[in-house]
């Protein structure tokens, strides 16, 4: 009579509970909690396992990748790449699809009748969308702006690069300085005449400067 009693008592604070949230909780209805979350949390995880395949399958052209990769940065890049390459690999040993729900299992170990089947029901309906790509056109476009002023920023170093050369093949051919005279040096330098314009006294810059 005593364990009708209790168990009947049981059954009222198990449905009062799911009703008010201040109620404290019997050991059964914390392992029904418990479940419920982890029902929850395998169709998030299956989405997010989902999106993470998704962008795994896009391939990385390291070949191309590394053509832009300046020589004193090899090493990062290498790192990078492995990196890259262990969490690929980890991605392809993650099955395709998660375990599927026991239900029957739950059924038998949950006793609040129906309430497996209801949440049966909502973890069936339940359908997180695949997020909308809005940042791939961004990256393109910026990604093509990029091409372009990388394309003018080699051609003016093209022009500074031969600019240099002619400054080189200058002073290649030019007199020794230790052979030179003021005439000839400042007809290799004409800025000099400039200069004792402003300072005329040697040597002709302002050394308190």
């Amino acid at each position: 009579m005593a364990l009708q009693k209790r168990n009947g008592q049981k059954l009222r604070m198990m449905t009062s509970a799911t009703k008010r949230s201040d109620t404290p909780l019997p050991h059964d209805h914390h392992f029904v909690c418990r479940s419920n979350c982890e029902i929850v949390l395998n169709c998030f995880s299956k989405n997010y396992r989902m999106a993470a395949r998704r962008a795994g399958q896009k391939a990385i052209d390291w070949a191309a990748f590394i053509e832009r990769v300046p020589a004193n940065q090899k090493s990062q890049f290498n790192i990078l790449k492995s990196k890259a390459e262990t969490l690929k690999t980890r991605l392809s040993m993650t099955p395709e699809q998660p375990a599927a729900v026991d239900w029957a299992n739950y059924k038998k170990t949950v006793p609040v009748a129906g309430l497996v089947d209801k949440f049966q029901k909502q973890f069936e309906s339940l359908k997180v969308p695949f997020p909308k790509d809005t940042a791939s056109a961004k990256i393109a476009s910026q990604a093509k702006e990029m091409d372009v002023m990388a394309a003018e920023f080699k051609i003016g170093s093209d022009k500074r690069i031969a600019g240099f050369q002619s400054e080189v093949e200058k002073y290649k051919s030019m007199i020794p300085y230790e052979d030179m005279t003021v005439e000839e040096y400042e007809e290799l330098f004409p800025e000099l005449e400039e200069r004792k314009k402003k300072y005329p006294w040697w040597p002709h810059y302002a050394v308190w400067e």
